[in-house]
């Protein structure tokens, strides 16, 4: 699990979608579709940046579900958004 903060990309243009919130990647195209659960930790991104642990625990405030699932729930979310270049990483300091 990062430790380091992550932050929606500046690149990045959000659409809502219902309960959804489509992620748009200005420069590369590549979209993403958020649920309610991944809205969740987009917005708690945008207020400022989160590391992995802050934002296990912003699911944990909402969902009563072991720590062990919202952790993994949270790594493959942040992987795939990585990948996509959906948010960037803070460098080591």
């Amino acid at each position: 699990m990062l430790s380091h903060p992550l932050h929606p990309s500046p690149s990045v243009l959000t659409q809502q979608a219902g309960d959804d919130l489509v992620l748009v990647h200005a420069r590369t195209g590549s979209a993403f579709r958020l649920n309610a659960t991944g809205r969740i930790l987009w917005e708690r991104l945008a207020q400022g940046g989160a590391t992995q642990p802050e934002l296990v625990d912003a699911l944990a405030a909402v969902f009563d579900q072991p720590r062990e699932r919202l952790e993994a729930d949270v790594d493959t979310l942040v992987r795939e958004l990585l990948e996509s270049e959906l948010v960037v990483r803070d460098p080591d300091p």
